[in-house]
């Protein structure tokens, strides 16, 4: 064989080598970049979701803050009622009391007032 001949063949050889090279260096770097890309994007996602979390987590405590004044109210609303019901019991307890002793005074009205009927007649 001629010496310029294999001084070719490797030289073809060479280049397909450095060709493949480049291609498997470039799609390395596409691969790299494409990672790159994507944990920025995963990164600007992972802020925005947490923005949000945090956002409706700020407004679920201003709620159950709501709820506990509401609560604490309702509370102070049903103390007074139950206050106020055992005052109606007792004046409902003591009005038993005075229809009881009137309605027996009506009736020894009527009895006496009867007898005196009777004895006029």
């Amino acid at each position: 064989m001629n010496q310029s001949l294999v001084v070719e063949i490797l030289l073809g050889v060479l280049a397909v080598m450095i060709g493949v090279g480049a291609y498997l260096g470039a799609a390395r770097a596409n691969r790299a970049s494409e990672v790159t890309a994507r944990d920025a994007i995963d990164q600007k996602a992972y802020e925005r979701a947490q923005m949000i979390y945090e956002s409706a987590l700020r407004v679920s405590e201003q709620q159950v803050e709501g709820l506990r004044e509401r609560v604490q109210a309702l509370e102070s609303r049903v103390q007074s009622l139950t206050e106020a019901n055992y005052t109606l019991d007792a004046q409902l307890a003591h009005l038993t009391v005075s229809n009881r002793t009137l309605a027996s005074e009506v009736d020894r009205l009527r009895t006496y007032n009867d007898d005196l009927e009777k004895e006029s007649k």
